[in-house]
């Protein structure tokens, strides 16, 4: 702090009327400044101020540090505050940023094809994928199997890497191997594999339905691969 400033103050400190964190400041001005000693000492070998005069000046210089707290503590219940929704506002962008969506279909955006050993292998040409909901119907040809992928706010940031995006169904399992696995009938039982874009609570629900229900609800399903008949 500069000597202009502790001039100001030291009236106040020869008085022993300021905070002591002011007082502070001023000593440990006062170890390092030979004028400000010198003035203090001037200040110190004057008459002191009468006592009606005295008693004044330390009440003023009680309300100022009953205003100067008073404002210190709204600005700290105003940082807090901001800091408090701040840190809302993550915890909410965190936890939104896991909430899986459908990903809505589009042309070519997935194959689906019989490989050799009998497993059925399905790939995905988007650009991201959080993860996929899949479940199965018994019909009277065999079983139909129903998928769609999910999608997220954070996913969206992280591009396909080069063993992500395949999807495979083979002994009663379908699991992309790194982020779901779900139990459905062996690859050789499944009649037909469908694209169906759903809310995750529709993918719980859709395999208990009547076959009204189901039909009304899975008519915007896409037919993705079909077993050859024989």
């Amino acid at each position: 702090m500069n000597c202009d400033i502790i001039k100001d103050l030291l009236p106040l400190y020869c008085d022993g009327v300021c905070s002591e964190e002011t007082s502070r400041t001023v000593e440990e001005h006062l170890t390092t400044c030979p004028a400000c000693r010198t003035l203090l000492d001037e200040m110190r070998r004057e008459p002191l101020m009468p006592e009606p005069i005295q008693t004044q000046a330390k009440q003023e210089a009680k309300v100022l540090q009953g205003v100067k707290r008073k404002f210190s503590l709204r600005r700290r219940l105003s940082v807090l505050a901001v800091a408090l929704v701040a840190m809302v506002a993550l915890v909410v962008l965190t936890a939104s940023s896991d909430i899986e969506n459908p990903i809505p279909y589009q042309e070519g955006m997935v194959t689906v094809k019989l490989a050799v050993d009998e497993a059925i292998d399905i790939h995905f040409f988007g650009n991201h994928y959080a993860s996929f909901w899949a479940f199965y119907r018994e019909t009277a040809d065999g079983n139909d199997v129903y998928f769609c992928y999910t999608q997220t706010l954070k996913s969206s940031t992280l591009p396909l890497t080069a063993d992500h995006g395949h999807i495979c169904i083979g002994n009663a399992g379908m699991t992309d191997f790194s982020t779901a696995l779900y139990q459905v009938p062996y690859s050789q039982d499944i009649n037909a594999v469908y694209y169906l874009e759903a809310s995750q609570e529709d993918y719980l629900n859709l395999p208990a339905m009547s076959d009204a229900e189901f039909i009304q609800a899975a008519q915007d399903a896409v037919l993705l691969w079909e077993r050859e008949a024989g």
